[in-house]
């Protein structure tokens, strides 16, 4: 899951109140009982000790039971083999303490991660090494990130810090990145028309934007609609066509499509209860 939102929005401070760093500003939450959390920010680095080397803080890093070959199997996933073993914490450049406390967060057999902006620092053969390894990761990752690529091939669910509320973002992270783009144009042109000082025309302006976004949101689901009915007329042409014919992969297949309409429908028709609920509002 990633956090996404413009700077200075709170996502940082949502993640440091889940990860308990700090009191909740308001409302309240709870984990799982069982829930074993990993945090990781830029300030994780001051964990480092000056004297210490690579290897020493990864073996403090790791759980008791961790065998010496996990330990330097995460050192090689984060780029530290050999010599780079041996050396002490304080001689490391930014991005190689970044490097060095995110194998030591994911040598820890946590069961839940939170990530603000881990692939800061980092070069494009860690980026990506960090990518593999959360992917294979069994446990919940929650990621602040801007990094495109990385959070593209690894989230599958969307959470958006934007005008003091955090909401779920039906699609993926490209159509966001999309969306995105489209209503930073429109708000634009709607800020342009509106008194900077009239608070009003600001909750105008983020209600139209939010009625582009779901009826984008819309646009996509049609098409998914417009392919999934073809692709179902084929199957069931087929059938006509062949009434004897025993085909269970098709059948199989046909049933996948139904349930796949029916969740696009109530997308489709959730999308158009969020428009009709703020052109509802902007009557008021």
């Amino acid at each position: 899951m990633v956090i996404a939102g413009e700077n200075g929005r709170g996502k940082s401070t949502l993640l440091k109140t889940l990860a308990g760093r700090i009191a909740p500003i308001a409302g309240t939450f709870s984990w799982w009982h069982k829930a074993n959390i990993g945090y990781y920010d830029q300030h994780t680095q001051t964990a480092l000790v000056a004297n210490e080397t690579v290897l020493q803080y990864l073996t403090r890093c790791s759980p008791q039971e961790a065998s010496g070959e996990r330990i330097l199997m995460m050192a090689g996933n984060f780029l530290f083999k050999n010599d780079d073993l041996d050396k002490p914490t304080h001689v490391l450049s930014g991005g190689e303490r970044a490097r060095l406390c995110l194998a030591g967060v994911l040598l820890h057999e946590h069961n839940v991660l939170l990530l603000d902006e881990p692939t800061n620092h980092l070069d494009v053969e860690t980026t990506e090494a960090l990518s593999v390894a959360l992917k294979a990761y069994a446990g919940t990752v929650i990621v602040i990130s801007h990094a495109r690529t990385f959070v593209d091939t690894l989230v599958d669910t969307i959470f958006e810090v934007r005008a003091g509320t955090v909401r779920r973002y039906m699609g993926t992270y490209e159509n966001y990145v999309e969306d995105l783009e489209s209503l930073m144009r429109l708000a634009l042109e709607e800020n342009e028309s509106c008194s900077g000082s009239d608070s009003l025309g600001e909750d105008r302006s983020e209600l139209h934007t939010r009625i582009k976004e779901s009826q984008r949101a819309q646009e996509r689901t049609n098409k998914q609609l417009k392919i999934l009915d073809t692709e179902k007329s084929e199957i069931l042409a087929y059938f006509f066509d062949n009434p004897t014919d025993y085909a269970p992969t098709k059948a199989q297949r046909l049933a996948e499509i139904d349930q796949q309409l029916t969740d696009l429908e109530r997308r489709w028709l959730k999308d158009q209860e969020a428009i009709d609920e703020i052109r509802a509002q902007l009557e008021r």
